[in-house]
């Protein structure tokens, strides 16, 4: 348990550097382009106040499969016997696209903008990010498993470490699930209630 714990640790401080990178690229981004991003994001909160009016079964499956995406990636990598770089850089890339999404609306908005991460990203990935650290984990320690087993020919039950991986990574999909239900009704409900006491 010591070793996963290192290795949640690492990787999100890894998905911290991540967001922290992700502000950073969108600060040295031209006025011009900067404004057209923050229009993106003014449209994306505009369209979740709206989510009441749309189909909700059907968004969340489309929230749900764009999780996925992600689970399924670091599934593939973890029973290669490669891809444990490339786990760190999907949990990078995902801390990115989050302090980018941070910084956008606080740009757009202003003061108001921490609220609305409050209110729009912080929900759902509450849920979303320790499912994706902890399937990455899991990844790393089976990968890491397969090239000492093949490549080094050390022993261990393949099975187990199969289905140890398999269990995690189902726990974790439905944590995905949960966290595509809170994107598609927690979060509309969270947006009415701010712009109500605004």
């Amino acid at each position: 348990m010591q070793g996963q714990w290192s290795k949640w640790i690492y990787l999100g401080v890894v998905m911290f550097a991540g967001a922290v990178c992700g502000s950073i690229f969108l600060q040295a981004l031209p006025t011009m382009q900067q404004e057209e991003l923050n229009q993106g994001i003014v449209h994306y909160v505009a369209w979740l106040q709206q989510a009441a009016a749309l189909d909700r079964t059907a968004l969340f499956w489309d929230t749900f499969f764009k999780h996925l995406k992600w689970a399924f990636a670091l599934i593939i990598l973890g029973i290669s016997m490669i891809g444990v770089p490339f786990v760190v850089v999907l949990n990078f890339l995902k801390g990115f696209l989050l302090g980018s999404s941070i910084y956008m609306l606080t740009q757009a908005f202003g003061s108001e903008g921490i609220w609305l991460s409050l209110f729009t990203i912080a929900p759902h990935n509450i849920f979303v990010l320790p499912a994706m650290i902890v399937l990455s984990s899991a990844a790393i320690s089976l990968a890491s498993f397969l090239f000492n087993n093949r490549i080094r020919k050390h022993q261990g039950v393949l099975s187990q470490q199969l289905l140890s991986f398999s269990t995690i990574a189902t726990a974790m999909m439905l944590l995905l699930a949960a966290a595509s239900l809170i994107e598609v009704y927690v979060t509309p409900l969270l947006l009415d209630w701010y712009a109500f006491k605004s």
